[in-house]
């Protein structure tokens, strides 16, 4: 048995569930993960827990393996999509030596973090962060506000730098950071702590189709072009102002993407009234 803590940046609101480590022998781990086709050691699921900033467990973890945890947010014992993953951590033969922690704040399936796997099967090569990053408050709002939707992923992506081009949106070329919250309660304004690329340009999107990835659809805010995070401790204001087009980022959405989500008040209709139509011609009337 050995005694660990975990340490969990962005905490799921209200969330029980089973942190689960798996081991691997140190020769099989490339960069942040095991290398491709490579089956896991060890593997072994802790009872259902409250999900909080720092957790000390008492694990059962085999010496020289170095291993992983996984918050399991789907309750199917394996990484897939969406749920919080450490980086590797190695755990010594000696049992009175205790573990480096497991600071979990990756989410699995994501640039910037580790692949997604088909069938548990853990994937090899996972990308990292092109830039360095930050955590900070985000307030978080939205002109439009689909009455459908009560729970939903806020998305942070980092592009390369536009400098004095023009900005082109991360349909057109290849982000270099995606983070996403864990699925939030949309109760607007949301307050979360954002994981931030220190600079290049920065958007942020509601993941309206569950992708973790930005599509088209997702409602995004205007792009901050060569980001600079504000001082830790200041709270960051970001509005959502439309859907994310292939050639339009959000921005300057228009009154027909102002009338998405929105919802008449009684007595009223969306949109604008027809022209009444012309009245008779009073000299060839009867």
């Amino acid at each position: 048995m050995r005694g660990l803590t975990l340490e969990i940046p962005n905490v799921p609101a209200n969330k029980i569930a089973s942190v689960v480590f798996i081991g691997f022998e140190s020769k099989d781990i490339d960069g942040d993960w095991a290398r491709e086709g490579i089956r896991p050691m060890h593997h072994t699921v802790m009872d259902p827990a409250k999900v909080t900033a720092t957790m000390t467990l008492d694990v059962s973890l085999h010496g020289d393996l170095t291993y992983f945890a996984i918050v399991d947010l789907d309750a199917d014992q394996v990484p897939t999509p969406g749920d919080l993953t450490s980086g590797p951590v190695v755990v010594s033969k000696d049992v009175g030596e205790a573990p480096a922690s497991f600071v979990v704040e990756r989410v699995w399936g994501q640039p910037g973090a580790v692949g997604a796997g088909a069938g548990g099967e853990p994937p090899g090569d996972p990308s990292t962060p092109a830039v360095e990053t930050v955590t900070r408050t985000v307030r978080l709002d939205t002109e439009i506000r689909p009455p459908f939707l009560k729970e939903g992923r806020v998305l942070v992506v980092g592009l390369p730098p536009s400098g004095q081009e023009a900005y082109v949106g991360p349909l057109q070329r290849e982000t270099t950071f995606v983070w996403a919250t864990e699925s939030i309660e949309l109760a607007w304004p949301v307050e979360i702590q954002a994981q931030l690329p220190s600079s290049g340009d920065v958007l942020f999107l509601l993941d309206l189709d569950g992708g973790l990835q930005p599509s088209v659809g997702d409602l995004a805010s205007d792009p901050t072009m060569d980001f600079e995070p504000l001082p830790e401790g200041e709270t960051m204001d970001v509005t959502l102002v439309g859907p994310l087009t292939e050639d339009g980022e959000g921005g300057d959405s228009g009154d027909e993407v102002e009338r998405l989500g929105e919802v008449p008040k009684e007595g009223e209709q969306l949109g604008e009234p027809s022209e009444p139509p012309p009245a008779p011609d009073e000299a060839g009337s009867e």
